[in-house]
């Protein structure tokens, strides 16, 4: 017979919730050491699909450095100066892929959404309806810099774009290097 008292488990249950409780810290206790020894996150793979329903599917380790420009509609003019400067600076060195910052519009409106980038570009623009990457919050423009081994750093971007490229560049470069991902030794 299990005693019940106001709203409380039987005695048994306590134990199963307190060792629940242990492992769930444990757990978060060993993320957080895993990300402060590497200091950064990891991409196995990525799956996203473009505004012409074309799916690109990005598995990592790979060769050389990824650049995701992460742009809602407000930064979309930003994105592609950013995009410009890096292809005259890198030229096929990295790759580079715009990323539509849209998982915030109702699913009502998405086929308008995905009509209005298809009108403004014919260069492929990753969809991004789930929210994979952030949302730029601080500054119209994200930038995920993800080294050939799926570590990864975002950087928020702005509009002094001379200032900000030579720190880019330097951190697309360290990334670029093979061998040269702290987290994978």
């Amino acid at each position: 017979m299990s005693r019940l008292i106001i709203g409380l488990p039987p005695r048994g249950l306590w134990g199963v919730i307190l060792l629940v409780a242990l492992s769930l810290f444990e757990t978060v206790a060993a993320d957080k050491a895993d990300s402060s020894k590497y200091g950064r996150k990891h991409l196995v793979e990525l799956k996203l699909s473009d505004q012409h329903a074309t799916t690109h599917l990005f598995e990592f380790p790979r060769q050389g450095a990824t650049v995701f420009l992460v742009a809602s509609r407000e930064g979309a003019d930003l994105a592609r100066r950013w995009n410009t400067a890096l292809v005259d600076s890198f030229g096929t060195e990295i790759e580079i892929h715009g990323v539509a910052s849209i998982g915030n519009v109702p699913i009502a409106f998405r086929s308008l959404a995905k009509a209005y980038i298809q009108d403004s570009t014919r260069e492929p623009v990753l969809l991004d309806w789930s929210e994979v990457f952030p949302k730029p919050v601080s500054t119209p423009l994200l930038m995920r810099i993800v080294r050939s081994c799926g570590s990864f750093r975002d950087v928020s971007l702005g509009e002094d774009l001379k200032r900000e490229l030579r720190k880019v560049i330097a951190q697309i470069k360290r990334g670029s290097r093979p061998g040269m991902c702290l987290s994978c030794r």
